[in-house]
């Protein structure tokens, strides 16, 4: 399993590229104002 399909299984935060994690719906920025060319991912709780 890589970090990008753990972070999608909702199994923590991720440092990932933003070309790997950008355009994935079930991932959010951690700080998304920042422009870094990698930043910290999550999966968002449903509620």
């Amino acid at each position: 399993m890589t970090t990008r399909q753990a972070a999608l299984a909702g199994m923590g935060i991720a440092m990932l590229s933003c070309f790997l994690a950008g355009h994935e719906s079930g991932l959010e920025p951690m700080w998304p104002e920042r422009t870094d060319p990698v930043d910290m991912w999550r999966v968002p709780h449903p509620d």
